[in-house]
């Protein structure tokens, strides 16, 4: 394993968990021991995980959702249509660390249409349907520590 030089070194694995826990994630927990949710990024929990983090952690699910519509105002767009739809309600939204709680992001911006109130939707490539809020709700579930 390679190191970096000097008076600080570190294994690189560890220096760069070292950049993401500062950044305001977390590095992963080796194994899962919950299954997946159907389209999940299957993104084990962890306890470091900021709200922002979390944040970006559900937009990661929505996008990697393989074969999936999501269905808004009705047209249907691709899942990573529907993540960088839902990252600028996000972003022209944000005022407060109350703008970045995930619950908060699930209830008040990635739930429904601002211009039509109408819920949004997911169409699974099996053909199930669920709204946005349940999806994102599981996922966020997955992300809390036991």
């Amino acid at each position: 394993m390679q190191r970096l030089q000097g008076r600080y070194a570190l294994p690189l694995r560890g220096f760069a968990a070292l950049l993401l826990i500062a950044a305001g994630g977390a590095p992963a927990p080796a194994a899962e021991t919950r299954p997946a949710a159907a389209g999940s990024t299957d993104a084990p929990p962890t306890a470091a995980l900021s709200q922002t983090g979390q944040i970006e952690r559900l937009l990661g699910a929505i996008a990697a959702l393989d074969g999936a519509r999501f269905l808004r105002n009705g047209k249907d767009y691709s899942p990573a249509d529907a993540a960088a739809h839902l990252r600028r309600k996000w972003q022209s939204a944000r005022r407060s660390a109350a703008d970045d709680d995930a619950a908060h992001f699930i209830d008040a911006l990635a739930s429904t249409s601002s211009v039509s109130g109408l819920p949004y939707r997911i169409r699974f490539a099996d053909g199930r349907e669920t709204t946005v809020r349940e999806f994102l709700r599981d996922e966020l579930a997955r992300l809390q520590p036991p």
